[in-house]
């Protein structure tokens, strides 16, 4: 018989996510998490263990372009930011 279905309810998950023990997958996609040296999705019930390899091999490929994507944005974001004068500055 196969392996059983390992699950973490959203408290859990959010501990580690708080702590620094997991991390979304993106800044932008939170459906999928990196914790315990696995990649977990998000269920109507909490956190399921990914247990398909080429699922997981997929999801170990898009955190690292995903991450590049994220600080590229960042970088962006910043460049875009208005200068403010500082209160009772003349312009």
């Amino acid at each position: 018989m196969g392996e059983g279905i390992e699950m973490l309810d959203y408290a859990t998950m959010a501990v580690a996510l708080d702590e620094g023990a997991a991390r979304h997958l993106s800044q932008t996609i939170d459906k999928f998490v990196r914790y315990q040296n696995a990649w977990w999705g998000m269920a109507s019930f909490g956190w399921v263990k990914l247990t398909d390899r080429q699922a997981c091999e997929g999801l170990d490929t898009a955190v690292a372009k995903l991450a590049d994507a994220d600080a590229a944005v960042q970088r962006s974001a910043a460049r875009a930011r208005p200068v403010v004068q500082p209160a009772g500055e003349a312009r």
